[in-house]
């Protein structure tokens, strides 16, 4: 049944075959395109093109040009497809008459053609042969495993080409030695070999050995001794005639092969489970699925150099490098559709000249990204950074011309240059680089005037010094605006609100911001702004104050607007409108940055290493100082951190009031080093002029009369030490640093401390004697009146006012000039309780105004923070004194004030206080 169902005749060989050979040799014998010939059996297009596709792979035959096919004579009508596939088309090429002339198959001939040029022919020449002929190894099914073990022998684990030289190599040994064929038939049984198939191979062996010789085909360089070189040459020759059947790996047995194919290692292959990445097989033969047979482990490299004519580059990403001075490009190289270089590095100008010139220009020339910039780019980058700090200084983008306008400038002298080396030969072709060096004109679209530039000096002035400005116009970079280079060492004495006022250049932006963030109500009284700011700007007087207190007492003078310090939001400016401080150590280094005040007062020294801090004190400290006997001391002394940065300790006289004893010390920071230092040169001073201050505390004390007054401030002791201690504070608390300064003002200072201290005297007996009196008016009144509620309210309102005012620490508070005018302030309450027990209504009415302004006043001084201006807290102070005078107004105006005061007045002081920040 099963042969009534075969076909009636055998398929015709040249149906299932592939037809390259027969193509090569009709070619050869120029018998015409295969189409044409008169075949008993015609074959298949698709077999003929797998021919010619196999045939083109192999560098046998090529494609003839346009100009070569015009004139060939037309041949007669073809049987096959011919718009399809036109095989006239192609010719053979001088490797594909070579292998026409080699009786074996067509890809058998390329690998020893390719033998020939790598040295390794007689190599190649066995493989070839074993690969013409059935795998002389047997592996019976009873012996499957004996066979195996026996075998092992022979395998090479990289490759099963160099498994049957193996073979060949033992085979012959063997045969030199046993000359019998009964025992080489001995032998390979043995060796699990077929004894028929090891002569067929000798055979074909020879036959084409013999071939070669009669075509001449010697090796072209001697073999080398290295076993990497000789396995390179195999395999590189093994690829030229198998190039289609590389394959790449995907899973562990399992390959990715050409044209889309997945194969996987034939189990029987030395390499199973341990194939390299690459491979190349003899066959791919498709039983169960498609298996790899006869397979080797390959390099991607060595397929590029045998497929360069059929691999694919693909090139992507192309740039400019700085290390090559050229553009490259990444280069993808596939074949066959398997990636065999994902990523390489090439040079992009012969691939396209045009784009390569382009990247150039703009990445070298215009960018300057170049190791070593040639004269005129330095020149050219110079005067594009000239523009580029104009912009940054002005805040604008419109000064500098744009890239493209660069790239064409030199696009129009360069041409097409696509590297370095060309640019200096173009560069030597016309003696020198003067066509390329840019003017002024060449770089900019406008040229800003000088009122312009002079809104953005390249100086500003805080306090009484100016400093360097550099400018950053990055919106939303942390550089972005104005940037001061302050010097560490002037840092803490910069004034905090003097840095409110900008350049004028900025202040305009600024001015204009907070306007348009005041409510609504304010806001609407300036409109339109933009005017309102040209007024300020053009009338408002620049100060060492707070922009803000400024700008508010300006507003109300100018346009009668009253805005309160609350109402502005300086918050809600933009970072550039804020100054950017820069501390410099000593060799202009920046130190530290921040758009914080407190920068300016910042301590670095946390940087040094205890063993540096230890080995500065052991230098500079001393303890136990009694006299100036050691050297003068500088304000500050730099020191080199091991990271580097360079800044400074302060030296100072610290006086322990504990122990009683002087030491000389080093501190971190400045402003705490200048205060402690002054009350160490006053402790000095004392050790210096004990003899004058032990007379000068005998002469401090008050009358007997006033002990009972005394008592109310600590007693005696307390108020004749504080009155000592106020003398040799005002007499003695200096920042003096050498010993010669030292030694005059002692000289000049001694003759004063004995009337100093009674001038004090002098001015604390009347305070003294006018709160014994007002407390004693007080007193009195509170016993009379005992019953009259109002009154002792009034009696406890002047008491708590006396204490505020002379607190028992009074005398360090108040100057001269003050304490000349508490007595009368303090007769002032004596007065007011005298007439209130008259008529408390009247006294109700007098003490309701001064309420309102003392209240005003106590809310004003709990709402002071560390960031309060100091011309906020001496309007405060001068508030205070002002409420003082009209205390006196209302209820003993008789005694008359020191000044001019009156509700309106302070009604116009506080408004202009709340206008302060």
């Amino acid at each position: 049944e099963d042969y009534q169902q075969r076909e009636a005749y055998t398929l015709p060989e040249i149906l299932r075959s592939n037809l390259a050979e027969v193509i090569l040799r009709m070619m050869s014998l120029k018998l015409g395109d295969i189409g044409g010939f008169p075949f008993i059996d015609t074959p298949d297009i698709r077999s003929v093109k797998d021919g010619y596709r196999l045939l083109e792979e192999l560098g046998a035959i090529e494609k003839r040009s346009s100009k070569a096919r015009r004139g060939r004579r037309p041949q007669r009508p073809q049987k096959l497809e011919t718009k399809a596939f036109p095989p006239a088309e192609y010719r053979l090429t001088k490797r594909g008459r070579l292998m026409a002339r080699l009786p074996i198959d067509p890809r058998l001939a390329r690998m020893l053609i390719e033998a020939r040029d790598q040295g390794f022919l007689d190599d190649i020449t066995i493989i070839a042969a074993a690969l013409s002929i059935r795998d002389p190894r047997e592996r019976p099914a009873d012996s499957a495993d004996e066979a195996d073990r026996v075998q092992e022998q022979f395998q090479d684990p990289k490759s099963d080409f160099i498994t049957l030289l193996n073979i060949w190599k033992q085979y012959h040994h063997h045969q030199a030695i046993r000359i019998t064929g009964r025992q080489m038939r001995k032998y390979c049984r043995e060796q699990f070999l077929s004894y028929r198939r090891m002569r067929e191979w000798q055979d074909i062996y020879r036959q084409i050995h013999r071939i070669l010789k009669e075509n001449r085909l010697r090796p072209k360089k001697t073999p080398t001794g290295d076993e990497n070189v000789r396995y390179e040459g195999i395999h590189k020759s093994v690829l030229a005639g198998f190039l289609s059947n590389i394959a790449q790996r995907k899973e562990k047995n399992l390959y990715s092969a050409a044209r889309g194919r997945e194969v996987m290692l034939f189990p029987g292959s030395g390499l199973f489970n341990a194939a390299g990445q690459w491979i190349v097989a003899a066959e791919m033969v498709k039983t169960s699925r498609l298996f790899a047979r006869t397979v080797a482990s390959i390099q991607a490299g060595w397929i590029e150099d045998i497929g360069r004519d059929f691999c694919r580059s693909t090139f992507t990403a192309p740039r400019w490098s700085v290390k090559r001075e050229q553009v490259v490009a990444s280069e993808q190289v596939s074949l066959f559709g398997l990636i065999i270089v994902a990523q390489r590095t090439v040079a992009y100008g012969l691939i396209d000249s045009k784009r390569a010139s382009d990247i150039f220009i703009r990445r070298a020339l215009v960018d300057g990204d170049v190791r070593r910039p040639l004269p005129f780019m330095q020149h050219n980058l110079g005067l594009i950074e000239q523009v580029r700090s104009l912009e940054e200084r002005i805040r604008r983008r419109d000064v500098l011309v744009t890239e493209e306008h660069l790239v064409r400038y030199y696009k129009k002298r360069l041409g097409p240059v696509i590297d370095m080396p060309g640019l200096k030969k173009r560069i030597r072709q016309h003696d020198g680089d003067g066509f390329l060096r840019m003017r002024r004109q060449d770089v900019m679209i406008y040229e800003p005037g000088e009122a312009v530039l002079s809104r953005f000096p390249s100086r500003l002035r805080l306090g009484q010094q100016t400093f360097a400005c550099d400018y950053c116009f990055d919106p939303g970079s942390d550089q972005d605006g104005l940037t001061v280079r302050i010097p560490s060492d002037v840092a803490p004495t910069v004034p905090a609100e003097a840095s409110d006022w900008l350049v004028p250049g900025l202040l305009e932006e600024k001015l204009t911001t907070l306007l348009r963030a005041l409510p609504k109500t304010y806001r609407k009284q300036l409109v339109p702004v933009a005017e309102s700011v040209a007024v300020i700007v053009a009338e408002m007087p620049r100060s060492e104050g707070s922009l803000v207190s400024t700008l508010a007492d300006f507003i109300f003078r100018r346009f009668g607007i009253s805005i309160p310090a609350d109402a502005w939001k300086p918050d809600s400016l933009p970072e550039h409108l804020n100054i950017r401080f820069a501390v410099t150590g000593p060799g202009d280094e920046v130190l530290r940055t921040g758009k914080d005040r407190s920068v300016l007062k910042q301590d670095l020294s946390q940087e040094l290493h205890l063993h540096q801090w230890d080995a500065l004190k052991n230098k500079w400290e001393r303890q136990g100082i009694t006299v100036w006997d050691f050297d003068d001391l500088p304000e500050s002394i730099p020191v080199v951190a091991e990271s580097g940065k360079q800044w400074a300790v302060f030296p100072g006289l610290q006086f322990d009031s504990e122990s009683g004893r002087i030491d000389l010390r080093l501190f971190r920071n400045p402003d705490a080093a200048v205060e402690v230092h002054r009350r160490g040169v006053a402790a000095l001073y004392r050790f210096h002029f004990a003899r004058e201050l032990r007379f000068l505390k005998k002469s401090l004390k008050l009358p007997a009369d006033l002990a009972r007054t005394v008592a109310d401030f600590g007693g005696s002791d307390k108020l004749g030490r504080q009155m000592f201690d106020t003398v040799t504070d005002k007499l003695f608390c200096r920042n003096i640093r050498s010993r010669m300064a030292y030694e005059a003002y002692a000289a000049e200072v001694g003759r004063r401390i004995y009337s100093e201290g009674q001038e004090l005297l002098a001015n604390v007996l009347p305070v003294m004697r006018a709160w014994d009196a007002a407390h004693a008016q007080v007193s009195q009144l509170e016993a009379v009146n005992a019953a009259n509620t109002a009154l002792l309210k009034i009696c406890a309102d002047v008491k708590e006012q006396m204490v505020r005012l002379i607190p028992e620490n009074f005398m360090a508070y108040y100057d001269v000039r003050r304490l000349a005018q508490l007595p009368r302030y303090l007769n002032a309450r004596a007065v007011r309780v005298a007439r209130a027990a008259v008529d408390c209504e009247k006294d109700r009415l007098k003490a309701d105004q001064f309420r309102k302004f003392t209240q005003a006043l106590d809310s004003l001084v709990g709402s002071l923070s560390a960031d309060t201006s100091a011309e906020k807290r001496a309007a405060l102070e001068e508030y205070f004194w002002m409420l003082e005078e009209f205390n006196v107004s209302l209820f003993a105006q008789d005694l008359g004030t020191a000044i001019p005061v009156s509700n309106k007045r302070l009604e116009k002081k506080l408004t202009r206080i709340q206008r302060m920040i």
